[in-house]
């Protein structure tokens, strides 16, 4: 709106309200954009004196002549004709100190006071973590009621000889507390999905070839699957050279091998001659096909999709999950976030590795 429109329906002498985001540049306080009332003599000043909502614009809006001032008209016609529904329990209301639902609306749109704002806000911050929780937790039921999982009853000789003869330190107490919460998970007969959480260098992986090897010991094969090319690799020479002294094939199976290479993985694979393969998505392709896979263990879940984690999981007959990451996040949030997940955490770090 230029000069042209004030000349045109404002004169001298007229009251008029302005309103809209303002900001301070140095000592004057400014409004880009403002919306604007005219004023007249039998209108109540006391309402042009309230906080108004001012909509997001864009370039679309603008050529459909959709204001923020339109779109405030809207919301109180909704607001009126409308009651959403309240569907937090009145003791949860009365315990966090939140307005009931019909009203937080009001408050959001049409606050009489700053304060009437922000506790409309909480009210719907706190809701949409509510049912974020919620939904997490029925998806935990789900996972573990759902599926009966492979049972690990067999601690063989690959377990046995690889913590008593090969590992040339001892664990510390985080990393056999989760190997414990891992064996008490596969031989439940409840498919295990357990995240193992801590810091880089506290030892996750050998927690991981302690799970790979009760897989093995009792027939199974595992899946690891990592983010990238040069993760799998790095996962790769650290198996192949922490399980040299056992008899296990360790296979890697990215997208940049060569066909001649892929197809004799892939006919290992299929046929049990693989006991652990490493890989990325190169993994979850319709052509990889295992004989019998009992544990899928993740690097960095994060970086994976649902659809992904599905269609390896769908490699085998529930076998079990094993996520690994060393995202720094506290038990209480791990167990919010990870909902559908067992956690286990590493807190301390082997003798001689700094944080």
């Amino acid at each position: 709106r230029g000069v042209g429109y004030f000349n045109k329906f404002f004169k001298k002498g007229d009251f008029v309200a302005f309103y809209g985001a303002a900001k301070r540049y140095g000592s004057s306080i400014s409004i880009a954009h403002p919306e604007v009332d005219k004023i007249s003599s039998d209108d109540d000043l006391d309402s042009f004196s309230r906080i108004f909502p001012i909509y997001p614009g864009s370039k679309a809006l603008s050529k459909a002549r959709i204001t923020s001032k339109l779109v405030q008209s809207w919301m109180e016609q909704i607001l009126n004709k409308l009651n959403p529904d309240e569907f937090l329990p009145d003791s949860l209301i009365s315990e966090m100190k939140l307005p009931q639902r019909p009203e937080a609306y009001r408050m959001i749109h049409f606050p009489e006071t700053h304060n009437e704002h922000k506790k409309a806000l909480n009210r719907f911050k706190f809701e949409e973590l509510f049912l974020f929780e919620l939904s997490m937790e029925k998806i935990n039921y789900t996972v573990k009621e759902r599926a009966n999982g492979h049972v690990f009853n067999e601690t063989g000789t690959y377990t046995s000889t690889y913590f008593n003869e090969i590992l040339p330190f001892e664990l510390t107490d985080g990393q056999k507390s989760s190997l414990g919460e891992i064996k008490k998970d596969v031989r439940s007969g409840k498919q295990m999905n357990r995240l193992i959480q801590g810091d880089v260098g506290a030892g996750k992986t050998i927690v991981a070839i302690g799970a790979m090897l009760m897989a093995l010991d009792n027939g199974f094969q595992t899946a690891f699957l990592a983010p990238t090319e040069i993760l799998a690799e790095q996962h790769y020479r650290t198996l192949t050279n922490q399980l040299k002294g056992l008899d296990v094939n360790v296979r890697l199976l990215i997208g940049s091998q060569k066909k001649a290479l892929r197809t004799d993985i892939l006919t290992d694979i299929e046929g049990g001659n693989c006991n652990i393969v490493v890989g990325t998505h190169a993994i979850i392709q319709d052509t990889v096909r295992f004989h019998n896979l009992g544990l899928a263990v993740i690097d960095e879940q994060h970086r994976f999709g649902v659809k992904q984690r599905s269609e390896l999981l769908n490699k085998g007959s529930h076998p079990h999950m094993l996520v690994m990451s060393a995202t720094p996040i506290p038990r209480s949030l791990a167990m919010t976030v990870y909902a559908d997940l067992d956690v286990s955490v590493i807190k301390d770090l082997p003798a001689g590795r700094k944080p």
